[in-house]
């Protein structure tokens, strides 16, 4: 009788730690990577990443997704976290990416992997000016020759 009552305390107490311990893993995650929220601009530069990743692994085998990625265009009207990013230099930057990407979309399978490598600098080339801290991860996205 007294092994059955510990049996059933220590099963009580291992469901309740494996309900801690998912529950503090669900809420590890939950939380924003900016300590400051995520912002409409972050969320798309971090879809944008996510998608610039995935094609890196298309272009590698000479293909691209069959469709632009629309939602990419919102890079004009996206509110950061900081409003003071959005500068004509940011604007300009921006034009530049939503032009790379265009230019990928429409290559020629000889110039995949060009195109693809300058869409990554340029978003190198602007988070060298406006926003230093993702480039390593950024240039992770290059396929080297």
């Amino acid at each position: 009788m007294k092994t059955a009552f510990v049996g059933k305390i220590s099963l009580i107490f291992l469901a309740t730690f494996f309900s801690l311990f998912l529950f503090k893993c669900k809420n590890a995650s939950d939380k924003p990577l900016n300590p400051n929220g995520d912002s409409e601009l972050a969320l798309l530069m971090r879809m944008m990443n996510d998608s610039t990743a995935a094609i890196k692994e298309l272009v590698a085998q000479g293909k691209l997704p069959d469709k632009f990625p629309e939602a990419f265009l919102k890079i004009h009207t996206a509110k950061p976290t900081d409003q003071t990013v959005k500068t004509e230099e940011f604007e300009a930057f921006a034009a530049s990416y939503v032009e790379g990407l265009k230019q990928l979309y429409h290559s020629s399978p000889s110039e995949l992997e060009t195109n693809y490598n300058s869409l990554v600098q340029r978003c190198i080339n602007c988070h060298q000016s406006v926003c230093p801290g993702p480039i390593k991860a950024i240039k992770k996205l290059k396929i080297e020759n």
